[in-house]
């Protein structure tokens, strides 16, 4: 098994963490000829902002990053967090590696 570090994320990293999302829902959009899905479409300045004001954690193995999550405030109950599971990059999907759930142990969300 790879040994991977979760750190949360930097504006510095949206763009890596852009590419990855967009190359990890490249086969949706593609099966469902349907280019104008949310992560298909997210603008880079939206993603730093995203960064910027949710916890957006990211997981990397060596330089590189494999994977990351985000969380937020549910708008009906602020006492449970939201995850959005963010794309996990090919070579390490098929390592069976559940990224949120050890994501979601791992650390805590700043609200």
């Amino acid at each position: 098994m790879s040994v991977f570090h979760i750190s949360i994320a930097a504006a510095e990293d949206a763009a890596e963490i852009l590419a990855l999302q967009r190359l990890a829902y490249e086969s949706e959009a593609r099966l469902y000829n349907d280019w104008s899905i949310p992560p298909m479409t997210q603008s880079l300045e939206s993603l730093i902002a995203e960064i910027k004001t949710e916890t957006v954690l990211k997981a990397t193995e060596g330089p590189s990053i494999i994977g990351s999550v985000s969380s937020r405030r549910c708008v009906r109950s602020s006492f449970l967090p939201v995850v959005e599971a963010k794309p996990i990059s090919a070579s390490t999907r098929a390592t069976g590696m559940p990224l949120p759930a050890l994501v979601w142990r791992r650390k805590t969300f700043r609200w």
